[in-house]
């Protein structure tokens, strides 16, 4: 009797603990493969990514407007910065060479995210550059990302 008790016991906190970990209240300040936030010469906020970085976005999120930069003057240039949103491709964005015409220049994209249909409260967003500073392991400047959502009269 005792053990049937335990073993319930163990399979129903499994069960919760699993219902928990599948969409954690945490998750939305996790993020993944960026250094600590910096200040460049102007007073803007920016990341530096590495070959690959996550954050999570509100799930009801209708759209996200991300700011990249390169400092790396060496070849190859342009680089590429791909983005994806749960694992499907969203955007890839283009950064021209750092030193031409100003190194302090911002590309400034607004990317819609898929509308689907979901149960989740958070959206992976991932960010992926193929060719970084090798001795710093270093890749582009990433500015503070803008969430854009729906009035909260028209949110689920």
């Amino acid at each position: 009797m005792t053990r049937a008790i335990t073993f319930t016991l163990v399979i129903v906190l499994l069960a919760a603990a699993a219902i928990y970990l599948h969409d954690p209240p945490w998750v939305g300040d996790l993020t993944y493969g960026f250094r600590a936030w910096d200040k460049d010469p102007v007073g803007e906020r920016f990341r530096w990514t590495r070959g690959r970085g996550s954050f999570f976005v509100p799930s009801d999120a209708t759209a996200i407007t991300l700011k990249f930069r390169s400092y790396k003057p060496f070849p190859p240039n342009p680089i590429k910065v791909h983005v994806s949103v749960d694992d499907r491709w969203l955007a890839t964005i283009t950064l021209p060479d750092p030193l031409q015409p100003d190194p302090h220049h911002w590309v400034v994209a607004t990317l819609p995210l898929p509308r689907r249909p979901m149960s989740r409260h958070f959206r992976r967003i991932d960010v992926r550059v193929r060719h970084w500073m090798e001795s710093f392991y270093l890749g582009v400047h990433m500015g503070e990302v803008v969430i854009e959502r729906p009035p909260k009269d028209q949110r689920r």
